[in-house]
């Protein structure tokens, strides 16, 4: 069995780096169509067409890193690379709505962000937190219809929390701590996925120090939430940042004399298994 899944694993991420290069392609000549038809004066409409075409590339793009972050997580744990300056996390997921949005789903997605209108603000690794919110978001969107989605950003002591609310399936009281393992999903799903995008978001979310999970939404469905700690991530040596930012670019696994850089990395470890604390939602 462990020499099946080390074997799933290494496919993953060979498959991963393969596709990685006609994607990024891809992209890059749909941006170029982009600027030219701004240029030459295209209708709206047109424009509007390469907009969900980019959406879509991009989301074949995040469902690609997912497959590689899976692989590497079993390996090497998750890499953060923080970010230098702390930003407002209420941007980012703002930003990540509206590009959901954007790619025409036919849900209707609602944000609530914390009353005081105060910035939450973190130097967490942005482009890991962007892949955690896809997956929640995805998953609420797959599995719930035509319902409603309801994103909620609010702050608890020296934590941020996340909250997406959906109207679908809901997941079995039994399982609500499962999924969050590989190739795992509710057994109430009818065409489940790879089962490994709560997998990856769960190694994310824990490698910054916070937590994630899944309860019961009253009258229906679920809410995924998670949390990430206010307190500064160590920013990696410029020597370490070139390594994993070559990484996260090409899907390579740094060497193994790249894995010490003379501070402080932020990397997880490998995740235990599931064991959310007593009382926890």
């Amino acid at each position: 069995m462990a020499t099946m899944e080390t074997t799933i694993q290494e496919f993953l991420d060979l498959a991963g780096h393969d596709l990685r290069i006609p994607i990024t392609a891809l992209k890059s000549q749909i941006q170029l169509m982009q600027r030219r038809w701004r240029k030459h004066g295209m209708s709206e409409s047109d424009l509007a067409d390469l907009d969900r075409l980019l959406h879509h590339t991009e989301r074949l793009n995040y469902m690609l890193q997912v497959l590689l972050d899976a692989a590497h997580v079993a390996k090497d744990g998750i890499q953060l690379l923080p970010a230098e300056f702390e930003y407002d996390l209420t941007d980012l997921v703002a930003r990540a709505v509206k590009t959901t949005m954007e790619g025409g789903v036919a849900h209707p997605l609602q944000l609530e962000t914390p009353p005081d209108g105060k910035p939450m603000l973190g130097n967490w690794d942005r482009l890991r937190i962007e892949t955690v919110l896809n997956i929640v978001l995805s998953n609420a969107l797959k599995y719930s219809a035509d319902a409603d989605v309801a994103v909620r950003l609010s702050r608890e002591e020296d934590m941020a929390r996340v909250e997406v609310s959906d109207r679908g399936l809901g997941v079995p009281s039994g399982e609500r701590r499962a999924i969050f393992l590989p190739y795992r999903h509710g057994s109430n799903v009818e065409n489940p996925g790879t089962g490994l995008g709560l997998y990856v978001a769960r190694a994310i979310v824990k490698a910054h120090g916070g937590q994630i999970g899944v309860r019961a939404r009253q009258g229906g469905g679920s809410i995924f939430w998670f949390t990430l700690p206010f307190a500064r991530l160590i920013p990696l040596s410029e020597a370490a940042f070139d390594v994993l930012a070559t990484h996260t670019a090409t899907g390579e696994l740094p060497s193994a004399a790249a894995k010490k850089p003379r501070r402080k990395r932020a990397v997880a470890k490998k995740p235990a298994a599931l064991t959310p604390r007593r009382g926890q939602p």
